[in-house]
């Protein structure tokens, strides 16, 4: 008699111990289900093991608490992972522009001044090695007769991007005979720019690009810059390269609208000295004008003079 109680008793126990283990795998898979979370069947079984081994040496008060700490317990380290999982998740910045404006943060400063009647166009111009030919490289480009530009970051990138604009301004005069409006070029470079952005096999170019240029019909000047992710500002003036930030602060400082083309030069120098290492020659920093007359750069010797009034 004494057995076959003892026979009920066990299975009574078994079968609660069955129903407890099915309503902490529900209970778990419930947790998984909310979490969009995956945990493999092996360590669905782990974790069930372990919580009927500590159940089984409990009464039922005792059961039942433990269960609903261990579920809760349970639910908190799957929200952690959760958590640890959505911080894995871009916070919405595309990761190669941010590297792209990096390498322009890197490289040598440039500086642009809107004066009332032109455009400067300043930038350092550091050679590697004193057995570098410092007149066959220019950071300084003409597009058109009337616009021209410089940039900061990846000479390489530049280099295409420069190519591409000549073509672009090219078109534009073989189709209307007369030069593209700085207004529209911008736009041009700035949508191959930007189409570099979201093209396969490409990344973006890790230029920004500062474009002077005069417009005849309006009679007035322009400055852009450009960024690797393609938009584009107009400004009165600006700095970007290497402590581009102190270069900016210098500007705000120094800068108005009735200023002069001979002033905006010297404080172009002035602000490109803000962070240059060194001493400042001809050789290692490059200057651009635009004006009525159009856009040229100028000679080391006209740079030499600049740098005389300076100093």
């Amino acid at each position: 008699m004494s057995s076959v109680k003892t026979r009920k008793t066990s299975s009574a126990s078994s079968t609660e111990t069955e129903d407890t283990l099915s309503l902490i795998r529900k209970d778990i898979l419930d947790i998984k289900k909310s979490l969009d979370r995956t945990v493999k069947n092996d360590e669905l079984e782990t974790i069930v093991t372990k919580i009927v081994e500590k159940l089984l040496k409990k009464d039922k008060e005792e059961q039942q608490k433990f269960i609903e700490t261990e579920v809760e317990k349970r639910c908190e380290n799957l929200k952690e992972l959760h958590s640890k999982e959505m911080d894995k998740i871009p916070s919405g910045k595309l990761v190669q522009i941010e590297y792209a404006l990096a390498a322009v943060a890197a490289g040598a400063p440039s500086v642009g001044i809107k004066a009332s009647n032109g455009v400067v166009l300043a930038t350092e111009k550091k050679q590697k090695s004193i057995l570098y030919d410092e007149n066959s490289i220019h950071k300084i480009e003409m597009i058109t007769k009337n616009v021209g530009m410089v940039y900061s970051g990846m000479g390489p990138d530049y280099r295409v991007l420069i190519r591409s604009a000549r073509k672009l301004a090219q078109n534009y005069y073989l189709a209307y005979q007369e030069n593209i409006p700085t207004a529209q070029i911008v736009h041009k470079i700035a949508n191959v720019m930007q189409e570099y952005t979201q093209s396969g096999g490409v990344r973006p170019f890790g230029v920004s690009l500062l474009i002077a240029g005069w417009d005849d019909d309006e009679e007035r000047p322009y400055l852009y810059q450009c960024d690797p992710s393609g938009a584009y500002f107009a400004w009165k003036a600006t700095a970007m390269g290497k402590n581009y930030v102190n270069g900016k602060t210098f500007l705000e400082k120094r800068y108005s609208d009735n200023l002069e083309l001979e002033d905006a030069v010297h404080t172009a120098i002035l602000t490109l000295k803000e962070s240059f290492e060194g001493q400042m020659t001809e050789d290692n920093i490059e200057i651009g004008i635009c004006n009525k007359d159009g856009f040229r750069r100028l000679s080391p010797a006209e740079v030499k003079d600049y740098l005389a009034s300076v100093q």
